[in-house]
């Protein structure tokens, strides 16, 4: 399974349902699959990486291996689209 990660720079206080809304919004005008879940780093340190600073792939895939038992540090800082059918993030047309 594909999973998509981006490092993004907060400029302004948000939330990370805006963000994955926003997200899977631009996706879908790519054409491209939606997210199933955006989750927002506290801090650059909680990017695994490894001695030559490329990211920890392998590390990411097993943390987020099963979405529906995933549980984070601080609930605030994750959004999830439940599915296409109701999906809370969808942008309405």
């Amino acid at each position: 399974r594909t999973m998509a990660a981006a490092i993004v720079t907060l400029r302004q206080e948000t939330t990370a349902e805006d963000l994955l809304r926003r997200a899977n919004a631009a996706l879908d005008r790519a054409g491209q699959p939606r997210l199933a879940l955006l989750e927002i780093a506290p801090t650059p340190e909680a990017i695994p990486l490894g001695a030559t600073g490329k990211v920890l792939k392998r590390q990411l895939r097993e943390k987020y291996a099963a979405l529906e038992t995933y549980r984070p540090a601080d609930p605030k800082a994750v959004a999830v689209a439940v599915s296409a059918d109701h999906d809370p993030t969808a942008v309405p047309a």
